[in-house]
């Protein structure tokens, strides 16, 4: 089904970092076979934060390159 997203659809820093909350206990409770869904959702957190630093890069640089004109 497609569709607009909606806020619960909206995966989010805080999203990602509970849910490595709970997969590090499931982890530490029932073992490394949940290990990999775990190193997944510590991956999206880090494009996260990558897109945001760029992101925040781009706009800093814009606004020198506008005082600059």
């Amino acid at each position: 089904m497609t569709g607009p997203l909606n806020t619960q659809d909206t995966i989010t820093e805080e999203r990602l970092t509970k849910a490595l909350e709970v997969l590090s206990s499931v982890v530490a409770e029932h073992g490394d076979k949940h290990l990999p869904l775990l190193q997944m959702i510590e991956g999206q957190l880090a494009q996260l934060h990558a897109r945001k630093t760029a992101r925040d890069t781009s706009h800093a640089v814009s606004g020198l390159l506008e005082k600059v004109a």
